[in-house]
């Protein structure tokens, strides 16, 4: 399976070079919004050719996306670059006032540091870093404004962050879309001292082909409110572990989204641009993708066993109570 992976990577990066650029489509940042969301592609480049990276879904009014999609295949398991931080404003004219000055980190107000022994939200990725370490520019472009979101540091760090590193490492057999974005509904501890909106919570839907040829969508919520670093009850922690890397069917994130429909505007934004110059052949169609409401039995139990394991190996930045985890599991 591995060699036959390689094989049909080495076939895009000489299709691609045969036929160039002309593949290419992108989605330029224009004036045009709906509902004061605006929707367009950013490209980098890439050792198959210059591709769309993400197809981005900007919320002018509150200064912060709405969500970010990538595709992923074998393109994302290489490792060309390190990361290096790079945040900075996307720069589109219509959009450079409509971001947040994310270059600095969004600092706390005193009841907000108060809550979580932090002076500062995570700058948090949509979109992260290390699966678009394929090029020196992709992996910098993760880290324009438009990606970026205030994050519960303890929720970023840890639970998240199992999310993320575990979705991508699974995706190693796997060629599918992977969408991230924020609810639409601010945080009880919004704005930031800045006036930045905290969304109140993040999401993540996950679409691809299973061995059967059945599309399947996992998606998983992330709590935003801040969480104590140094005084939550360490059994608060572990429920906030085992909540965020709980699978889920999408309607459960459509029911967190009062604008849900933007998310299956995105299904179809990814298949119109993220396929180009990628070469990919099994990933879903975005009809399929919107239509995947629920998640089987079977499904949520292989996603649960990939996540519990990651929970287990991860580093904790703050202490959490395992054995609680656990018996939240039902071990």
């Amino acid at each position: 399976m591995a060699l036959r992976r390689e094989l049909n990577f080495v076939l895009v990066a000489f299709l691609v070079q045969l036929f160039g650029s002309a593949l290419t489509q992108e989605l330029a940042c224009s004036s045009t919004h709906s509902g004061n969301v605006y929707s367009f592609t950013v490209n980098a480049s890439s050792p198959i050719g210059n591709i769309n990276l993400m197809y981005v879904q900007h919320d002018g009014v509150r200064q912060i996306p709405l969500s970010t999609t990538v595709l992923h295949n074998a393109l994302n398991m290489q490792v060309h670059a390190e990361r290096q931080d790079d945040f900075r404003k996307h720069t589109c004219a219509v959009i450079v006032n409509q971001q947040t000055a994310c270059s600095t980190t969004y600092k706390m107000t005193p009841a907000q540091e108060s809550a979580s022994s932090r002076t500062a939200f995570d700058r948090g990725h949509l979109t992260p870093a290390n699966p678009n370490r394929f090029s020196a520019q992709a992996v910098s472009n993760t880290f324009f404004c438009v990606n970026i979101a205030p994050q519960d540091p303890f929720t970023n760090q840890n639970p998240w962050f199992t999310v993320e590193d575990k979705s991508h490492r699974y995706f190693a057999s796997k060629d599918g879309y992977v969408m991230t974005g924020v609810c639409d509904a601010n945080d009880r501890f919004s704005p930031t001292l800045d006036g930045y909106k905290v969304p109140s919570c993040w999401w993540k839907l996950i679409c691809y082909v299973d061995t059967a040829g059945t599309t399947q969508v996992v998606g998983f919520i992330g709590n935003n409110t801040l969480i104590d670093f140094a005084g939550s009850p360490s059994g608060e922690k572990a429920v906030r572990v085992v909540d965020t890397t709980t699978p889920r069917g999408q309607q459960e994130i459509l029911d967190v989204m009062t604008r849900d429909t933007f998310i299956m505007d995105a299904w179809t934004g990814a298949e119109t641009y993220l396929r180009r110059n990628r070469g990919i052949v099994n990933t879903p169609t975005a009809a399929n993708c919107r239509s995947k409401r629920t998640i089987s039995a079977a499904v949520k139990n292989e996603w649960s066993s990939v996540m519990r394991e990651g929970v287990l190996e991860h580093k904790y930045t703050s202490d959490v109570d395992l054995e609680a985890v656990k018996a939240l599991w039902g071990n």
